[in-house]
C-alpha cells in the first residue's frame, strides 16, 4: 500500500512538472497599500512595519510608506494618502504614548 501511495505521488509530481512554471518576476499584483509611519524610528515601530510590510509582499501587494506629519490629524492623512495614490487600502502604525509602552497600533 505504502509503494502504491509513493508511485502515485512521483507520478503526480512528475506530471505537474510538465506545466509551464509562471515566471516569477511579473506577480499579479492585488493592489497598491499606502503604510503612513511615524517620524520616530524606535525597535516596535520598526518590527511592526517590517512584519506588515512582508505580510503584504507576501500577498502580493505594492505598498508606498510615507511619513506622519505630527502637527496633523492621522486619520485625515490616511484618507488623503489613500485617496491620493488611488489605493486599494491606507493605513498608518502609531505607537502607543503611553510612557514605557511597547505597543503600536494601526
Amino acid at each position: 500500500m505504502v509503494g502504491l501511495a509513493l508511485l502515485t505521488a512521483m507520478t503526480l509530481a512528475e506530471a505537474s512538472g510538465a506545466v509551464p512554471a509562471v515566471e516569477a518576476s511579473s506577480p499579479a499584483w492585488r493592489g497598491l497599500v499606502v503604510v503612513l509611519v511615524p517620524p520616530i524610528d524606535d525597535d516596535v515601530t520598526r518590527n511592526a512595519r517590517a512584519r506588515i510590510m512582508g505580510e503584504l509582499a507576501a500577498a502580493p501587494f505594492k505598498t508606498i510608506t510615507t511619513t506622519i506629519e505630527p502637527d496633523r490629524d492621522v486619520m485625515a492623512q490616511v484618507e488623503t494618502a489613500g485617496s491620493d495614490q488611488s489605493a486599494t487600502a491606507a493605513f498608518a502604525i502609531v505607537r502607543d504614548r503611553e510612557p514605557g509602552s511597547s505597543r503600536v497600533t494601526i
